[in-house]
């Protein structure tokens, strides 16, 4: 609880310090009035009395200029951090303190005092405040206890709060994990439009830049006007681009995808007889690829269209598909030559060789010379010589998938990593 009540403390002295750095430039009236110059203000004395004289016949329910030109609001963000990003909502969280100026005659007490006095409480709600609104936010909390409005001496009001906003935000994820997302702010007036209110940038800021997960790259505020049936509304548009931290994917996905296809090869070094142990080997290797997939798109936005990691997936599992199918090429190609391997006597040479003997001690067993013998032990040793003279196939598959998988997909690998790192 003390630490909770700890951090609100720290929150608040943080917005405190911030809105006091602002407060404490008047921003004199050139063009639009909202250029910065550095003039030092002063506390005003006896408040009340000059509230009750400025309030007594204040309609706050009546814009500055009324029946007039637009009232000029300028707006600075001063966003304290991004909290959270959630791809799977398309949305972030963030805390901001806004501050909104403009000028409202009717408030000044005297055009040339450089003098100001703080308001806050209810005192706010007896003037009029623009009813500005960010368009594209999910949930909005405003911290009421930095509800403030500074009001200067020449009529220009500073109104500044803290604000906790979840914001909605198209997001594109072709080259998740290594994508590039612009999340955007629209401020709009909810009722008035251009003739009545227009928006202007006063030099944002984003106080801090590291988001859990991401990069601060670069942020943007831009003016315009969007056209609807009731009219042409003013906004304001703050875009922030991120980038995202690689080094979390690298460790739970990229290296285990790796690591599954290069344990695939193995089998192409082990005994090409023992093709039970090859073909178990892959099937695991595959079954795991298949449990590592779903356990990744599980955590991956869930989207109808092919991403970049969908795409790293699909090339390894293929890749440990095509490994499997090579041990059952080396089991279709392979010659029976184990026994040959092993020193023995092939099946069939010792079957001929029996025969023969059979055959000559049957027919004719004194008749048998060392030259018939001889004769018929040189067409054994021709036999197995043309045996050991053709080649074994399967070894050479094995060789050359050594060779070309690990050449092939590092290839690939290195192909997929600059066409998304590149874009």
């Amino acid at each position: 609880m003390y630490k909770m009540m700890g951090i609100k403390s720290a929150l608040l002295n943080s917005f405190l310090m911030n809105l006091g750095i602002f407060q404490l430039t008047l921003c004199s009236s050139v063009n639009n009035g909202t250029r910065d110059a550095r003039v030092r203000v002063e506390e005003t004395v006896n408040v009340t009395p000059i509230l009750n004289r400025i309030l007594k016949d204040y309609d706050k329910y009546e814009r500055p200029f009324i029946g007039g030109k637009p009232v000029q609001i300028g707006v600075r963000f001063l966003i304290i951090s991004v909290n959270h990003v959630s791809e799977e909502d398309m949305e972030f969280q963030m805390s901001v303190d806004i501050v909104q100026r403009w000028i409202d005659p009717r408030l000044a007490i005297n055009k040339t005092a450089n003098s100001a006095m703080f308001l806050s409480g209810e005192i706010i709600d007896k003037i009029w405040l623009p009813d500005t609104f960010i368009q594209n936010a999910r949930k909005i909390e405003v911290d009421a206890k930095t509800n403030t409005v500074m009001l200067y001496a020449n009529g220009t009001v500073d109104y500044a709060y803290r604000a906790f906003v979840t914001v909605m935000s198209t997001m594109h994820f072709y080259d998740y994990p290594m994508d590039h997302q612009t999340l955007h702010i629209q401020l709009f007036s909810y009722r008035y439009t251009t003739d009545k209110i227009k928006y202007t940038n006063i030099n944002g800021s984003v106080n801090y830049a590291d988001v859990v997960g991401f990069i601060v790259h670069r942020y943007e505020m831009k003016e315009g006007s969007e056209v609807y049936y009731s009219g042409e509304y003013s906004y304001l548009l703050l875009s922030i681009t991120i980038a995202r931290r690689l080094g979390y994917f690298i460790m739970q996905f990229y290296f285990p995808c790796i690591l599954c296809a290069v344990v695939s090869w193995l089998p192409f070094w082990m005994d090409r007889y023992e093709i039970g142990d090859r073909v178990s080997l892959g099937i695991t290797t595959l079954l795991t690829e298949v449990f590592l997939s779903q356990y990744i798109n599980s955590a991956m936005p869930h989207v109808s269209y092919i991403k970049a990691a969908d795409e790293f997936i699909l090339t390894t599992f293929i890749f440990i598909f095509l490994a499997l199918m090579e041990h059952v090429i080396v089991y279709a190609v392979r010659e029976d030559t184990k026994e040959k391997e092993q020193g023995e006597m092939p099946s069939f040479k010792q079957a001929f060789t029996n025969n023969l003997c059979q055959e000559v001690t049957n027919e004719n067993p004194i008749q048998v010379t060392t030259e018939d013998n001889n004769e018929g032990t040189n067409k054994i040793d021709m036999m197995h010589k043309e045996v050991e003279a053709k080649p074994d196939r399967s070894l050479l598959v094995d060789k050359i998938s050594r060779v070309l998988f690990p050449l092939s997909y590092l290839t690939l690998v290195a192909i997929y990593f600059i066409v998304h790192t590149c874009k």
